[in-house]
């Protein structure tokens, strides 16, 4: 829990437990009592994101990106935010690699699944690219590209054509928990996969036309009552 002290002649500081149980100070200068109770909400809410592994409130991401480098710098100082130099160093084949050596706690089938969102995102974004540079519009160039090229021949390092609908739309998914984890690691303030539509999964190509003829014929086979019931309703 953060407290607001107030010190003579109107200056203030705010003091709270780090996360190894140790006092923090962040010092706010000479400050009027409203602004800095403000102040104090948003440490409250850093502090409990950071310790619950949580994202950010909306309400504190904006206004963290808002405030001046002299306290941005304070708040990096006291464990509360990453530097403003690790964020932008974080690329995107790196935070994907050590994510995946992390997720310990999946069965092998999984981790297949989830290595095959991992290349793909690195397919399409390249492993450089810094994860802070990737927005809502590239996630909607990501999901266009899945629809269309993302597969690769068998035995061929080429892609060629789109993946189904139902196979894009769980990549999509896992590509959104992976930036879900760096907001909570607080790499990022937003998840670009955060409002992409998942392809419908209906596959065309998979359904065929039974004539009623072919039908009424099952039903003359069909042993019992309910079973020629069932197979008319269908």
């Amino acid at each position: 829990m953060a407290s607001l002290v107030n010190d003579p002649n109107g200056y203030r500081r705010i003091q709270f437990p780090g996360p190894t149980g140790e006092r923090k100070t962040i010092r706010l200068g000479k400050l009027d009592k409203k602004a800095a109770e403000a102040v104090v909400r948003h440490v409250e809410a850093l502090l409990s994101a950071r310790t619950a592994c949580q994202p950010l409130r909306q309400e504190t991401a904006v206004w963290l990106a808002g405030i001046g480098a002299k306290l941005k710098t304070k708040l990096q100082t006291a464990g509360l935010i990453e530097s403003a130099a690790t964020v932008a160093e974080t690329k995107l084949g790196a935070f994907l690699d050590s994510y995946m050596a992390k997720r310990t706690d999946v069965k092998p089938a999984t981790v297949i699944a989830m290595q095959q969102s991992v290349e793909s995102l690195k397919a399409f974004f390249g492993p450089g690219k810094p994860l802070s540079a990737i927005h809502a519009g590239d996630a909607e160039d990501f999901k266009r590209w899945l629809m269309t090229c993302a597969r690769k021949q068998r035995n061929v390092n080429k892609v060629t054509a789109g993946l189904r609908p139902a196979t894009a739309a769980r990549r999509l998914r896992r590509c959104s928990t992976f930036f879900t984890d760096a907001i909570k690691r607080e790499l990022i303030t937003k998840n670009p996969f955060a409002e992409v539509k998942s392809p419908k999964a209906a596959n065309s190509d998979r359904q065929e036309y039974v004539p009623s003829a072919t039908i009424e014929r099952v039903i003359d086979f069909a042993t019992s009552a309910e079973w020629k019931l069932l197979l008319a309703m269908s």
